[in-house]
């Protein structure tokens, strides 16, 4: 299975805190946690979508960062992550499939209290399949709702996004398989801290399954995000995740990560470090 078509992906991309510029909001943190939200959709909608029928996902995952969501660079901290998906998928025919889902979860930090979110996601989609020689994948167009609460903080937020994707793989040899993972997305509507951006981006993987339930992997990303306030980031993660799956509906994985971020605003310039694990639960109906 691709290391990222796992729930515990997710999670990993959210210690990708991408800071948008514009009018202060909320001291920063608004700012960062809204980028947060737009990458774990982003994320999230890489996951295969079965040809038919009703897929349930669970996960809790602890991790530490050295970036706690904080703007300039943030603290070392620990946090919580529980989530929880439905997905419906139709096999319409010729190769083409819908979809929708419902997705919610949250963060909470362990030392600091006071930072946290809880976000609910509804999303549709259209994905085509296809096979061209040894390689194989998807290409799917998404439309997404969101709504983002902010620990202690009294409005919630909500935006909208369209994604664009291509899921691509190769297997180079048997047990081994690299992965080509594009993906654009643009942000129409956000409010109401004015976070909306158009983004660009790509992960490339390379998975090695040691045998039918462990495998591990390396990936690295690089994303160019292009704020509507006039800001730009280009950020970059390598990482390095093992999986253990002992049953079609129980996996365990632990996972390192390090993030670097560049910008047009050199306040928002940082590098990051995550460790953690996470344990999931798949139901498939």
């Amino acid at each position: 299975m691709h290391p990222f078509r796992r729930p515990a992906f997710l999670y990993i991309v959210a210690l990708v805190l991408l800071p948008p510029g514009g009018e202060a909001r909320a001291d920063g943190l608004a700012e960062r946690l809204s980028a947060l939200r737009l990458l774990q959709l982003q994320s999230n909608l890489w996951r295969p979508i079965e040809k038919c029928g009703l897929t349930l996902n669970g996960s809790v995952e602890s991790r530490y960062t050295t970036n706690a969501a904080l703007a300039q660079g943030g603290t070392s901290d620990w946090y919580l992550a529980p989530s929880a998906s439905a997905i419906w998928s139709q096999d319409e025919g010729g190769g083409w499939r819908g979809a929708a889902g419902c997705d919610v979860g949250g963060y909470r930090y362990l030392r600091q209290t006071d930072l946290g979110t809880s976000y609910l996601d509804a999303w549709g989609s259209a994905v085509r399949d296809f096979q061209l020689g040894r390689a194989k994948g998807e290409f799917y167009v998404t439309c997404n709702q969101q709504w983002t609460q902010l620990k202690n903080y009294t409005k919630s937020g909500s935006s909208t996004e369209a994604i664009a994707g291509l899921n691509c793989d190769w297997e180079i040899r048997p047990g081994h398989g690299l992965s080509f993972n594009p993906v654009a997305s643009t942000t129409p509507y956000s409010s109401p801290w004015d976070s909306g951006f158009h983004s660009y981006g790509a992960t490339i993987t390379y998975n090695w399954a040691l045998n039918s339930s462990l495998d591990v992997s390396v990936y690295y990303n690089g994303y160019l995000t292009c704020y509507f306030s006039g800001q730009s980031d280009y950020t970059q993660y390598l990482g390095a995740k093992i999986a253990w799956s002992p049953s079609k509906n129980f996996s365990l994985s632990v996972s390192v990560t390090q993030t670097w971020n560049s910008s047009t605003n050199p306040g928002s310039e940082y590098s990051a470090f995550d460790a953690g694990g996470m344990v999931g639960i798949q139901w498939r109906l």
